[in-house]
């Protein structure tokens, strides 16, 4: 009698695939399924910044602020001189109405712009100067856009693989 082999189980993605699909997901503002799959990719390795920051600029777009902000936390305490990482934290905390919070959050992302890893930001530090300016405004009163909001202070989404950490935090927010 012949033995048979079992049948072959198909190969669970691994990290780096569900990153991809998350990224993909992302892309096509499919938000609710990216963070799916950057939740698995989380279960299949070990949580990287880069991760965190992927699924924090995620929720920042479902307008999960708390929960963009536990991801950034995380990220800031790995990998304390991404700069990105503060300039996304002080959008959620202006965002939810904290603007000290934001304005000081905000100012360490721009002096952050002076560490070599951040180098590819130095390009945008007159944009965050504008955007500082705009959080003391509305500190200052309530008619000065508020930053992800209309008018003025609007971002545009940017694309997931904008995000890196090797080139010193992740791009895209202007």
């Amino acid at each position: 009698m012949e033995r048979q082999n079992p049948p072959a189980t198909p190969a669970t993605p691994s990290a780096g695939e569900y990153i991809q699909s998350g990224d993909d997901a992302y892309e096509n503002e499919q938000y609710e399924r990216a963070i799916g799959y950057f939740n698995k990719a989380a279960q299949k390795k070990l949580p990287d910044a880069q991760l965190y920051l992927k699924r924090a600029r995620t929720w920042f777009y479902l307008e999960h602020f708390y929960l963009a902000i536990k991801e950034l936390q995380y990220v800031i305490q790995r990998e304390p001189h991404i700069a990105e990482a503060y300039r996304l934290l002080s959008q959620c905390q202006a965002r939810l109405g904290n603007l000290p919070a934001a304005i000081g959050t905000l100012g360490t992302a721009i002096a952050l712009l002076s560490v070599p890893s951040n180098k590819d930001f130095a390009g945008e530090k007159a944009q965050w100067e504008k955007d500082m300016t705009l959080l003391v405004a509305r500190h200052a009163g309530p008619s000065a856009p508020l930053l992800g909001a209309t008018g003025e202070g609007k971002r545009k989404r940017p694309g997931i693989n904008n995000l890196s950490l090797g080139g010193g935090g992740v791009r895209g927010l202007s």
